[in-house]
């Protein structure tokens, strides 16, 4: 499998998923911060991993030379302005395949036992 990483961060997502495709898949991981491409980068060296991590920019305007069968991501959906635009990009990088996303419901976000300080910090 052919995977692509959105917003991967320091890599652990991407990590994961070249674990699952093994040595005859690829992942490449993308994130805006290049910081956390460094980092993903440096880890993924030392591990040994397979992600080719990489700096785009906006997902919205990310080109790649053949397609994914799987798209995943994690925690980066609510931090981008541009979702929609980027989901149609990728939407068109992806043959008939898998979308994975990990992301948080911020309106319904409590805690379990009540933790007075969390709970005001998101307006509960």
């Amino acid at each position: 499998m052919r995977v692509l990483d959105i917003g991967s961060g320091a890599g652990d997502v991407a990590f994961l998923a070249a674990e699952l495709v093994g040595r005859s898949g690829e992942v490449i991981g993308t994130d805006t911060a290049a910081a956390a491409v460094t980092a993903a980068m440096r880890s993924a060296r030392r591990a040994r991993f397979l992600p080719r991590i990489l700096s785009r920019g906006d997902p919205a305007e990310m080109q790649f030379d053949r397609s994914f069968d799987a798209v995943i991501g994690s925690m980066c959906c609510s931090f981008w302005p541009t979702q929609l635009r980027w989901c149609a990009n990728w939407r068109d990088m992806l043959e008939p395949g898998l979308v994975v996303f990990h992301e948080p419901d911020w309106l319904a976000a409590r805690s379990l036992p009540p933790v007075p300080t969390y709970d005001r910090c998101w307006g509960g």
